[in-house]
């Protein structure tokens, strides 16, 4: 009886021992196969942030290349022949006309305007500081021509510094140029152009303001030559705001109103330019 009892407690054991290392055998291939699983979510993982990130290198570098032709169809719209034409004519007639010294500033400016463009050309961002300086310029530039010179100001909001505030190079000219070439074309009454600088929320808020014959009125007038070149630089400029918005991950844009008395008689046009708000350290 000893010895039957004892023969089943062995076989008990034994078969105790198989079943534990049937477990362990089973345990280990459940770990090697957790193991593989894990291997292959590991190398996936990896590879889908690796495809992730080249894609938005690649989308990176094609929206910086979007935003470099830009800038240089900005240049070429800016320096159009049709400003370049009218800036030579100004200069002649001021000499035919025997005003020496002013053929001589106007000459100075062209030069200085011509300078300073092709400089922040290759820039991605100057101080507004330097834009308004590049306008004031043109503008002084742009009264030259006229009869019955217009007359401008600019004005800075409280709390803004344009030696730190930074916006995109010739941005705010192509509207200063509109101003000009359709609202003051009638040269009956003095032109006022006015630029106002201020801070809306999260946004650097450009105001370009004239008194001149309005946007219908200046339509119906006959077109001056380069009216298309000036639409041409509306476009532009639209164009690099939208990729301002893109690299930014901030709206830029542009809107224009017309000013209208109580008997909708037209009183001038404001465009507001409306880009993100950034400063330099």
């Amino acid at each position: 009886y000893k010895t039957e009892k004892k023969d089943n407690e062995i076989r008990i054991l034994n078969l105790t021992k198989t079943q534990q290392a049937q477990t362990i055998n089973e345990q280990q291939k459940r770990q090697q196969l957790y193991g593989v699983i894990i291997s292959f979510l590991v190398l996936f993982t990896v590879l889908l942030f690796w495809g992730i990130a080249n894609r938005r290198r690649r989308e990176q570098l094609a929206l910086n290349l979007k935003v470099h032709e830009s800038e240089l169809k900005a240049l070429r719209s800016q320096m159009n022949p049709h400003f370049i034409f009218n800036s030579v004519q100004t200069i002649e007639r001021l000499l035919n006309e025997s005003r020496i010294s002013d053929s001589k500033l106007c000459l100075d400016r062209f030069s200085n305007l011509t300078r300073t463009v092709l400089e922040n050309s290759n820039k991605r961002e100057i101080s507004l500081s330097e834009e308004l300086d590049t306008l004031k310029i043109y503008m002084e530039l742009e009264k030259l021509r006229f009869r019955n010179p217009f007359e401008f100001s600019i004005r800075i909001e409280k709390g803004i510094d344009p030696e730190t505030t930074m916006i995109p190079p010739l941005i705010l000219q192509p509207f200063v140029e509109n101003a000009i070439k359709h609202g003051f074309r009638d040269e009956i009454r003095r032109g006022m152009l006015s630029i106002a600088i201020a801070k809306e929320n999260d946004f650097l808020c450009c105001a370009v303001e004239d008194n001149g014959v309005g946007r219908k009125n200046s339509i119906s007038i006959k077109p001056v030559s380069g009216f298309k070149k000036e639409s041409l630089g509306l476009k532009i400029t639209e164009e690099r705001l939208n990729l301002i918005s893109e690299t930014r991950k901030q709206r830029a844009y542009f809107k224009i109103e017309d000013l209208l008395d109580k008997s909708d008689n037209p009183l001038g046009t404001r465009v507001l330019v409306f880009l993100p708000f950034e400063q330099s350290l």
